[in-house]
């Protein structure tokens, strides 16, 4: 695989990582929780796929624009979105089961706590950061700039 553009072989692994590790924790994630919602009907399968859709369409379209533009932040935010999106949704759904089921998992606690802050991250990437800097990557001025610094502080506070 060759590089093309001067687009280094390492953020095509990056690019890889980070689109490849919510597309498994989604996968996962509905093998875990489509047993586990059984019991609360057609509400329970919506959810499983509106929140497979959420994840599989931060990461595949934020590795997609990544791929293409390495240079502008957008895809790069929407891939670490839909990470996060992956941590948050399918780390509650791991949780759930382990309680539910009364299965000795591993990691349920660690897990727990990541997924409870993951999705302050992506609540403000989806909804500080991709609209200021769409589509060129970058903020409009600097009254932008410190909105959007205003914005990852009160995320740091949430995630705090």
């Amino acid at each position: 695989m060759t590089a093309r553009r001067g687009f280094p072989e390492r953020s095509r692994l990056a690019v890889l990582t980070i689109a490849v590790i919510p597309l498994l924790l989604a996968a996962v994630g509905a093998t875990i929780a489509v047993p586990d919602l059984a019991g609360y009907g057609p509400a329970g399968d919506a959810f499983v796929v509106i929140a497979e859709a959420i994840v599989l369409s931060l990461s595949l379209v934020g590795g997609f624009v990544a791929w293409r533009v390495p240079g502008n932040p957008v895809g790069w935010l929407l891939e670490v979105a839909g990470a996060t999106a992956a941590l948050a949704i399918f780390g509650g759904m791991y949780v759930a089961y382990a309680h539910t089921a009364g299965a000795d998992l591993p990691l349920v606690m660690p897990i727990a706590w990541l997924a409870d802050w993951a999705i302050f991250p992506t609540i403000g990437i989806l909804i500080v950061f991709i609209p200021m800097l769409f589509p060129t990557g970058r903020f409009l001025g600097p009254r932008w700039q410190a909105l959007g610094m205003a914005g990852a502080v009160l995320a740091a506070l949430g995630i705090a």
